[in-house]
């Protein structure tokens, strides 16, 4: 009377994907939710301040209509060497938190390091000057060249562009664009890509950005995703007496224990609960991208242990001694008292339906004979 059937594997695939499916939807919301409680406070607002105030103070962006941080949009080089000369050999030097000013921060330091110019004075290290990024290190030395006078160069006065850039005293339209790209162009690296994101690395401006991000998008996702999972995989099969998921109820499927019995709550909990909380500390601890990679391989060996396995466990069956069966097709019990009680009532009612129908029988026989 007792019988098992184990679910198919298409059934369970297409369950599972179904449960995916309900989970990251739960994620999205919660979220946007958790994102808004995180960001919708003064702590968060003032972090969000004070980036932008030193953006602003970094002379590289500027206040748009919303009064929010800008990149500028300027039609000419020298307009953007003037913004960065500054925040390198002004801000960086003197204005920015002091304990991460930079007092060498000088002309010729930027002639030498933005510019890709020689270092005439031998003051830097080789592997410092061959760490110069681009434009810097192949481009500027063919745009700049250090200022004359009397015949002698100037080094600590900014560099100027090469003679080879003007035709008949001014520079070639061509010169023109080129020096503008090397500054700024929206398609490539440039100066001013460089002097923004050196910002961003910046020791004060990266742990106020850091907090923000925190507060905007980390603890959002270590809120979202544990609640997503707890209600998609604890709560709902709490719920259903047989620990059935909306995708396992939506396609007729359970879960039982490995000798067949009705599955337990500690059970179910034990079924989830490790592969919630090892993605979670690995999330917390490692990064949110080497989680994800960890979820879709742990994911990816699970279902390739079903594919394989006689009973179609995955690697959370085998921990949880559970089994996922065929509801429509499966007869089970909470336990063994409970199935020989069932047993023995299903004999019962078979043995009553037998006498039924043995005296239907010898009453259908009587009634021919009295014929």
């Amino acid at each position: 009377m007792h019988k098992i059937e184990l679910a198919p594997l298409w059934k369970r695939a297409l369950a599972s994907l179904t449960d995916l499916f309900i989970c990251f939807s739960l994620f999205v919301g919660f979220f946007a939710l958790a994102q808004w409680l995180f960001t919708a406070n003064a702590y968060t607002s003032g972090l969000q301040d004070e980036l932008a105030r030193y953006e602003v103070d970094s002379h590289l962006y500027h206040l748009d209509s919303d009064n929010e941080p800008a990149v500028f949009d300027f039609s000419s080089y020298d307009s953007y060497q003037s913004i960065v000369v500054s925040y390198y050999t002004e801000y960086l030097v003197s204005e920015c938190p002091e304990a991460s000013r930079h007092a060498g921060y000088s002309l010729y330091w930027y002639n030498v390091h933005i510019l890709g110019l020689e270092d005439a004075k031998g003051l830097y290290a080789p592997e410092d000057l061959a760490a110069r990024g681009e434009p810097s290190k192949t481009t500027g030395p063919t745009l700049f060249v250090y200022e004359t006078a009397n015949g002698s160069p100037s080094y600590d006065v900014l560099a100027v562009p090469s003679a080879s850039l003007y035709s008949a005293g001014s520079l070639t339209d061509e010169a023109k664009t080129q020096l503008l790209h090397f500054y700024w162009d929206e398609n490539s690296v440039s100066v001013y890509y460089n002097a923004a994101s050196d910002l961003a690395k910046e020791d004060f401006f990266k742990d106020v950005n850091d907090r923000y991000s925190a507060q905007e998008t980390t603890y959002p996702l270590l809120t979202a995703f544990p609640l997503a999972a707890l209600v998609c995989y604890f709560i709902i099969p709490l719920c259903f007496h047989d620990g059935e998921t909306l995708g396992k109820k939506i396609f007729h499927l359970c879960l039982v224990n490995k000798i067949g019995f009705r599955i337990q709550r500690n059970q179910i909990i034990l079924r989830q609960l490790p592969a919630v909380a090892f993605f979670e500390v690995f999330f917390f601890f490692v990064g949110q991208y080497i989680a994800v990679m960890v979820a879709l391989l742990f994911l990816f060996v699970s279902y390739l242990i079903m594919i394989f396995d006689k009973k179609h466990r995955a690697l959370h069956d085998f921990w949880s001694l559970s089994l996922v069966v065929d509801k429509e097709k499966s007869l089970f019990y909470e336990n063994l008292a409970e199935q020989e009680a069932g047993e023995q009532d299903f004999s019962k009612v078979m043995a009553e339906a037998a006498a039924v129908k043995e005296n239907g029988e010898k009453a259908l026989a009587a009634e021919k004979e009295e014929k």
